[in-house]
């Protein structure tokens, strides 16, 4: 029988995927139609902000050093949309950046799919060195 953790874990993962979904389809649309970028330039867009979206979960785990609900935030968008510039030319311009903002966010969906199994190896390498110790 499922647990309320293990329901609400599969809630989340499908929440995930259909705003992935959903952002990767608006990001193609938009881009192709509203930007006039070819489809592997928008693509691009879509892989930038997930590789930039779990980079940031990934600094934030590592930064405990990190105090604060500003600080926190300020350094996930710093990494997030840094990653995302320096990976996507398309998006560099102001009017990409307006029209694609959401949608891009909404794709980084995925990366959070990838992110929870990589969390979890984190946390039991941890626990094996606690216990080890």
């Amino acid at each position: 029988m499922a647990t309320r953790r293990s329901i609400m874990v599969g809630k989340i993962m499908l929440s995930a995927l259909i705003n992935g979904c959903a952002g990767t389809a608006l990001t193609l649309a938009i881009g192709s139609q509203v930007l006039g970028m070819t489809l592997p330039q928008a693509a691009l867009c879509v892989l930038a902000s997930n590789v930039g979206g779990f980079l940031a979960l990934l600094v934030i785990m590592w930064g405990s050093w990190v105090r604060g609900t500003f600080p926190t935030w300020a350094l996930f968008l710093g990494t997030y949309f840094g990653t995302l510039f320096l990976l996507a030319e398309p998006y560099r311009s102001v009017r990409a950046f307006v029209w694609l903002a959401l949608p891009l966010m909404l794709s980084a969906g995925f990366c959070i799919i990838a992110y929870g199994p990589v969390q979890d190896w984190f946390v039991a390498r941890s626990q094996r060195r606690q216990r080890s110790a």
